[in-house]
């Protein structure tokens, strides 16, 4: 992300053999998982890695379901979520578990990219809730202003206050509401 050197390939079939073998079962395209030329997806990638390595070390982690676990649920099974999270999570909090999509947000997207989100969230059955995590404080504005008074439960919180204090303790604010919580008050 700092240079265009590789640190390593892999063709798509390899990754495939890898991720069949070793890890969930891939249904996508017979070509691979998209491979972004700019490396977006990597720092992506490595922001969400971040959030569950996070989650993780706090104990509060109940289960993560992966974004590729999530592709092949929504395109091989009748129960399928809205939306390609980044992550489903379930996480112990105050005595009680709460289970939620996770998307994490690293760069802006364009009003109509989140108007089809919005919709899209909005038609939400298996999950009653969403966490946005950001980026950035400038992130975390848009997203108050993208997502305000969406129907669906949204949160909105931002990912660098993880690492630095307790999930159930995470500042959130309701996009319905623009009340702000800890995480462990959401009701």
């Amino acid at each position: 992300m700092v240079h265009y050197d590789p640190i390593f390939a892999i063709a798509s079939s390899g990754l495939v053999y890898l991720v069949e073998n070793l890890g969930t079962p891939y249904s996508g395209p017979e070509a691979g998982p998209e491979v972004r030329a700019d490396g977006v997806g990597v720092a992506h990638a490595l922001g969400v890695n971040a959030i569950h390595l996070d989650l993780l070390r706090s104990r509060t982690l109940v289960s993560w379901e992966s974004e590729m676990e999530i592709r092949c649920r929504n395109e091989l099974t009748a129960g399928k979520y809205a939306k390609d999270y980044d992550a489903i999570v379930t996480l112990s909090l105050g005595g009680r578990q709460l289970r939620l999509g996770l998307e994490y947000e690293r760069t802006p997207k364009t009003q109509t990219e989140y108007d089809r989100i919005v919709s899209l969230l909005e038609s939400e059955r298996n999950l009653d809730r969403v966490l946005y995590l950001a980026c950035t404080r400038h992130i975390h504005s848009l997203l108050k202003q993208r997502l305000w008074r969406i129907r669906q439960r949204v949160l909105i919180g931002l990912a660098s206050d993880l690492p630095r204090t307790e999930p159930a303790d995470l500042e959130v604010v309701d996009a319905q509401t623009m009340q702000v919580y800890r995480l462990v008050d959401i009701p």
